[in-house]
């Protein structure tokens, strides 16, 4: 994957985990129309119209949406953490709807292309085709996610408190859906959280199918997994039932308002990231830092989140481990109940936990990384 798909995903993983609540007023949003649609007396584009004129980028009971959606801490529309993250990216891709079509009785797909264009240059950069259903209800309309609508009939497994929803074109592995079973199992019991009870795993063979049925017939650099943790809805691109990055996002759900280092910490701990162990991690970022020269400092790699996101999964991920082997479970709830704390900084919270001072971080993570590949590596 490039460095511009890395910094898109972790974008979106800033979004899913630090919601902003506070909105921006889009009253004076510009929105376009094709010849195709009818802006006078189609009620469906009028009602999408009105919500991208609502603060999509807000999470609030949103009466444009199924009461199923209505949910103040549910991202009712998946676009909102793709689309709708700020008021510089509504500014820059402006969106244009394209298509208003009743694909069933009473059921209204609508499609919105959102574009960046140039004056100047001429140039058009497509940020995505955007699909959403409208749904007969009363007398008018209700929106409603293609999460729901294209998966409906899709294949599905239960094992213990996951059903596994499984994409047309991926065949079923019960033992890799054991795996992740027992994989959530052990890690409640291991850390005293909460059983998962009735969660979705939707198993997809592609990141452009994750996010198809999120609503996106393009996106320019969609993730290979997401997790919506409020509504225990894990999304893998993996072809596999095992995408224990991600299903740890789901175990430790009960902090999802914890600092978004230390949550993408502790799921790299527990499950690496991107099908990658955390012995491939380190591996991959000593061979990152020997080429540039020397290691990124800590105070760096916080600050460039999204251009160092190996740096930043994986010093996570060696803190996590220490704080276990010092304090155990509890010590790890710990780290995640203070990254809640906006009066404290990051590199506080770490010093405190690993009995260290904050001069002594940089050094910390780097003897903890080569060691790590030392004790776990035959020929080093």
């Amino acid at each position: 994957m490039n460095k511009k798909a890395f910094q898109f995903i972790m974008l979106y993983v800033t979004l899913i985990l630090n919601v902003d609540v506070y909105a921006y007023i889009y009253d004076d949003m510009p929105i376009s129309y094709s010849n195709r649609i009818d802006t006078v007396n189609d009620k469906s584009v009028k009602l999408w119209t009105n919500y991208l004129q609502s603060r999509p980028d807000s999470i609030y009971e949103n009466p444009f949406w199924l009461d199923i959606d209505r949910n103040d801490r549910f991202s009712f529309d998946p676009a909102r953490i793709w689309i709708f993250q700020n008021q510089e990216m509504l500014k820059t891709y402006k969106p244009m709807i394209l298509s208003s079509e009743e694909v069933s009785p009473g059921l209204t797909m609508i499609k919105t292309l959102f574009i960046k264009s140039s004056d100047t240059s001429k140039k058009v950069s497509p940020l995505a085709l955007y699909r959403v259903y409208a749904q007969v209800k009363d007398s008018g309309y209700v929106l409603k996610s293609a999460l729901q609508v294209e998966t409906k009939s899709w294949e599905s497994h239960k094992m213990n408190g996951l059903t596994f929803i499984l994409s047309p074109l991926h065949k079923y592995t019960s033992s890799l859906a054991r795996k992740s079973a027992r994989f959530c199992d052990s890690l409640t019991a291991l850390f005293d959280l909460p059983d998962i009870e009735d969660a979705k795993i939707y198993v997809l063979t592609s990141k452009d199918e994750l996010a198809s049925i999120l609503g996106f017939d393009y996106f320019i650099a969609p993730p290979f997994g997401l997790t919506y943790a409020e509504k225990d809805i894990v999304l893998t691109a993996l072809n596999s039932e095992w995408h224990p990055h991600e299903l740890a996002h789901l175990i430790f759900r009960s902090y999802s308002k914890t600092h978004r280092f230390f949550q993408e910490g502790v799921a790299t701990w527990c499950g690496g990231s991107l099908g990658q162990s955390l012995l491939d991690l380190t591996i991959l970022l000593k061979k990152e830092n020997e080429k540039r020269g020397q290691p990124l400092s800590f105070k760096n790699v916080l600050q460039a989140e999204q251009n160092e996101s190996l740096a930043y999964y994986t010093y996570g991920a060696l803190i996590f481990k220490k704080v276990f082997e010092q304090h155990g479970g509890r010590g790890v709830k710990n780290v995640l109940i203070e990254g809640e704390n906006n009066n404290k900084s990051i590199e506080e919270i770490i010093a405190n936990a690993l009995g260290i001072s904050v001069s002594d971080i940089d050094d910390f993570l780097q003897k903890s990384l080569y060691l790590f590949i030392k004790n776990n590596t035959i020929n080093y």
